[in-house]
C-alpha cells in the first residue's frame, strides 16, 4: 500500500483500562478492547474492528432454565450483548 513501517512495539498490558488510558494519552496507536471499555475512553479512541459471536440455544438469566434444557448447543444467531 505504500507504507513504510520502522519499528513495531506490541507489549501487552495489565488491564484493558491500561489499554484505553494508552489510547487517550496517546501513548498507543492500536489496542484490543471490550465495548464497556470502549464507552469508559471513546474520546480518545476510534473504533477500526468490532467482533460479534454466535449464541447459545439457551439463554436465560435463570439457572435453573440451563440445568432443565439440557444439552445446551451453540445457534447461529448473533447476540447483542
Amino acid at each position: 500500500m505504500g507504507f513504510e513501517v520502522g519499528e513495531i512495539d506490541i507489549t501487552v498490558r495489565t488491564s484493558y483500562e491500561a489499554v484505553g488510558e494508552g489510547l487517550v494519552a496517546g501513548t498507543i496507536d492500536v489496542g484490543f478492547i471490550p465495548g464497556g471499555t470502549y464507552v469508559l475512553y471513546d474520546d480518545g479512541s476510534e473504533v477500526l474492528l468490532t467482533a460479534t459471536r454466535a449464541g447459545l440455544s439457551n439463554d436465560s438469566d435463570n439457572p435453573v432454565d440451563w440445568n432443565e434444557n439440557e444439552p445446551t448447543e451453540a445457534t447461529d444467531e448473533q447476540v447483542t450483548y
